[in-house]
């Protein structure tokens, strides 16, 4: 308790999840946005959430799908607000002129 309130392990702290959290279908992914959830939360929000490519027939081959399929999964309970981002790859920002 470095407030004297509240134990440290349970202080939401605004995170955001890193490559740590993807598996690897995600993480190795050629897809050139790079899903990643924030959230003001306790705890380490790598280990308490996970991001998984999902191949989903339904999606097939629509050219309006700017991003793979992603399942997210969660070990927080409720009254946790977390919010999904995409984001352009590193290594296809450089390479792309156009408008998101």
């Amino acid at each position: 308790m470095t407030d004297g309130t509240t134990h440290d392990s349970e202080k939401r702290i605004r995170q955001t999840t890193s490559e740590n959290a993807m598996t690897d279908g995600i993480y190795q992914s050629e897809n050139p946005f790079v899903p990643s959830v924030t959230g003001e939360v306790a705890g380490d929000i790598n280990k308490n959430v996970r991001l998984n490519r999902i191949e989903h027939q339904i999606l097939g081959n629509n050219h309006a799908i700017v991003s793979d399929a992603v399942e997210i999964t969660t070990e927080y309970q409720q009254n946790q607000a977390l919010n999904i981002q995409l984001e352009l790859s590193s290594k296809c920002s450089d390479d792309y002129k156009g408008d998101l």
